[in-house]
């Protein structure tokens, strides 16, 4: 990631609560300082042994997108990078950056509020 970026980059490995939404944690794999934006984001890190969870021209597999999302609701970051190691036909390594999407963003705060909502209550969670 560094090498094909340029960017510098900080294991992490901290768990992280939210201030603003104290039911919302998360686990960094590593930060990183991007020069041309002169901002920090978090970089969620994955090994995926099918192509298809990470694919070349279309989005990677939902549950990755909505935990970097998760990620940068509790950081306050605006962007962070997935990054992927992926094992099948070959090994090779693929990123991409994702901006917070306010849409996405709110979808994943109703769906954990909720989750955290019925846990309070003794009610299993809805799916």
């Amino acid at each position: 990631f560094v090498k094909k970026t340029g960017r510098q980059a900080e294991r992490a490995q901290v768990l992280l609560q939210s201030t603003r939404y104290p039911w919302l944690g998360a686990t960094l794999d590593y930060s990183q300082l991007d020069p041309e934006r002169g901002d920090v984001g978090p970089i969620e890190l994955k090994v995926t042994g099918k192509k298809a969870r990470f694919p070349d021209h279309d989005e990677p597999v939902l549950e990755f997108l909505a935990q970097l999302q998760q990620q940068l609701l509790v950081t306050g970051c605006t962007w962070g990078s997935l990054s992927a190691v992926i094992g099948q036909p070959f090994v090779h390594h693929r990123y991409r950056d994702y901006d917070l999407h306010p849409g996405f963003a709110e979808l994943v705060l109703a769906r954990t509020q909720a989750f955290q909502d019925s846990i309070a209550a003794g009610v299993p969670p809805g799916l």
